[in-house]
């Protein structure tokens, strides 16, 4: 049920990476023509950024297992998805206030200047490092993947929530490299408005996941407390 909820929020959110991400995507040398070295080259860019998703899954994955070791990972779940809930109802556009502190401008800077070297290089390579830097931008919509990511506390699970994620984004952006334009506006508004109750069923999800409420697939119980109620059973068959 999880990684369905990556996927959903992947493809459900993909208009919103075409508006942030479309004009980088638009400016690579991939060829416009559906040739098979356009597409291997598209591929590539694509694969850039689910291995930036996917690492960056791994970090706050790491970041979940410090807190399900100190017993706090229910608490986690429940928190994390009622931050995506609230966030389901903020504008995606979360790049603006950091953007705008010290280490913001900093950070877009670099960005901007790494996408700029490697544009010029033009190379197979390069496209796969630009689409790696690409992830890197700050996107309110990776901020609500993570949340739901750190919720699952263990690193290769949580990458692979990430990578799922980007999946979702790809069908879109992979078209969008060819294509930009074929996308209207008001196409893309009418989407956009879908996002915010994808956010909010997957947050809603999280929170019974930590609630542990025994409810197959969507709400597991807690595996202590099976472990408690499993013991105190042989304890009375003994009896």
């Amino acid at each position: 049920m999880i990684y369905w909820s990556a996927l959903l929020l992947g493809l459900a959110g993909s208009l919103h990476c075409v508006g942030m991400c479309g004009p980088l995507a638009l400016a690579l040398p991939v060829g416009k023509t559906n040739t098979s070295r356009g597409i291997f080259r598209n591929l590539l860019y694509q694969s850039g950024r689910l291995l930036t998703y996917g690492t960056i899954g791994a970090l706050i994955g790491l970041l979940g297992t410090g807190f399900q070791l100190a017993g706090a990972q229910k608490g986690i779940s429940i928190v994390a998805g009622a931050v995506m809930v609230v966030m389901a109802f903020l504008p995606l556009h979360l790049s603006g206030p950091f953007g705008k502190t010290a280490a913001g401008k900093k950070w877009n800077h670099w960005i901007q200047e790494s996408l700029g070297i490697i544009m010029k290089k033009k190379s197979s390579l390069s496209l796969f490092l630009f689409g790696m830097i690409n992830g890197l931008l700050p996107c309110g919509l990776v901020y609500v993947a993570l949340a739901g990511a750190v919720a699952i506390g263990n690193p290769l699970e949580s990458a692979l929530f990430m990578i799922i994620f980007g999946s979702g984004t790809v069908p879109l952006m992979f078209l969008t490299v060819f294509a930009g334009g074929w996308i209207s506006g008001a196409t893309r508004v009418r989407f956009q408005r879908i996002v915010p109750y994808v956010v909010a069923v997957i947050g809603i999800l999280m929170m019974l996941r930590g609630m542990g409420l025994g409810i197959k697939y969507i709400s597991p119980p807690d595996p202590a407390l099976e472990v408690r109620q499993s013991s105190v059973g042989n304890t009375d068959a003994c009896h």
